[in-house]
């Protein structure tokens, strides 16, 4: 979720500096595409564009549209059907073999500012967008956001929208992303007439924090901005926490452990303890096994990370807590065997392994999961 939330947050400033954006969203999807319902490109007024919906080859034809969309304020909704081998209509040769419709709209700054305040404060989000507008008299591109109850994991919806004031009135009746799924594209019934809408769960970005801001931090804060984390780095040694020296975190602080607010340690919120000092790594594990984080990831080499635990009383001045609470959680050494040595490689390997995790996944080689390739076979 963090491209949404980059994609948003310059939305948002283009907007609220007068100059109008154009979004455009993959609605729905039949058959096999570069990418799903819910991915966006941002179309700036002047013709720039952040993002992609596919993999290259619509992106020019609704800059083009994106561009007029952001000058009228009129939505354009876009088929493409490459469900033939008349591929070259589109692009070289995409490869893709499905139906894709992407509407090219002009998103409210009220809606953007919305989202993204639900979102930065770690709840679900909601967000409906009419399609096809049908007889329902409500436009293409309208739209309405609300947090859902219970969890926001399998609904429902909530009880209340905020955004177009037609499409909040029908928050009840729109279709929920069952089965955790994403997003659902469907049709609804108004009392003027059927439309299509399509409603997306959108969840908070998950945070990868780094303490410990050495020589090697910088690099798993990069990776980790790259692989669509939101990154926190924390040192206790103020020189080193600084924010000039990790230009891909959120927010860099310089902080004591014992200091540290409650707010850092969330079930959103993946950990990497790196100070490369048994006691700091110590004071900050002491934090750490009692907190709801989902992962603990302790850089260094198995014998290390036993001396640290044995001696942890040494360092803390408190009992270790019982492992039940936390060996579940903790991961030493870090990341998978990928192999390599050095900042780049070892970034890689954990945020690899946090991304597994995050996504309860058993990371494995695709190539293997499909098995062999066989020419002709479908």
């Amino acid at each position: 979720m963090r491209d949404l939330e980059d994609i948003f947050e310059a939305g948002l400033a283009e907007s609220e500096a007068g100059r109008p954006v154009a979004m455009a969203l993959v609605a729905g999807v039949e058959g096999s595409a570069y990418r799903h319902a819910g991915a966006r490109m941002l179309v700036r007024s002047g013709g720039a564009a952040e993002g992609a919906v596919s993999g290259g080859c619509l992106e020019n034809e609704l800059v083009r549209a994106g561009v007029g969309v952001a000058a009228t304020g009129e939505a354009q909704l876009m088929t493409y059907d490459m469900r033939t081998d008349e591929d070259a209509l589109w692009g070289s040769g995409s490869g893709c073999a499905g139906l894709v419709r992407v509407l090219v709209h002009r998103p409210e700054p009220e809606i953007l500012r919305g989202v993204l305040n639900e979102l930065r404060a770690g709840r679900t989000v909601c967000l409906a967008t009419v399609v096809d507008p049908g007889k329902s008299g409500i436009p293409a591109g309208s739209q309405a956001f609300g947090t859902p109850s219970g969890g926001g994991e399998e609904g429902p919806m909530g009880e209340k929208a905020a955004g177009y004031p037609a499409l909040a009135d029908l928050w009840n009746v729109l279709p929920w992303p069952e089965d955790g799924r994403r997003a659902v594209y469907g049709r609804v019934e108004t009392p003027s007439g059927d439309m299509a809408v399509l409603v997306e769960r959108l969840t908070p970005a998950p945070v990868i924090l780094i303490l410990g801001a050495g020589h090697d931090a910088p690099a798993m804060a990069d990776i980790a901005r790259t692989a669509g984390f939101r990154v926190l780095v924390a040192d206790h040694r103020p020189g080193y926490a600084a924010a000039s020296r990790f230009p891909s975190a959120d927010h860099v602080f310089a902080v004591a452990p014992e200091k540290a607010p409650d707010s850092l340690f969330t079930p959103n919120t993946y950990v990497v303890v790196m100070t490369h000092q048994l006691e700091w790594d110590a004071r900050w594990l002491k934090r750490l096994l009692v907190a709801d984080v989902p992962y603990i990831g302790l850089l260094g080499p198995r014998d290390r990370a036993r001396r640290l635990l044995a001696q942890f009383s040494d360092w803390t001045g408190s009992p270790l807590p019982p492992a039940e609470k936390w060996e579940h959680r903790l991961y030493n050494p870090v990341g998978l065997d990928l192999g390599g040595e050095g900042p780049g490689p070892v970034a890689l390997s954990a945020v690899a392994q946090i991304a597994a995790v995050a996504n309860g996944r058993d990371p494995q080689h695709l190539s293997a999961r499909w098995g062999a390739l066989q020419v002709g076979a479908p």
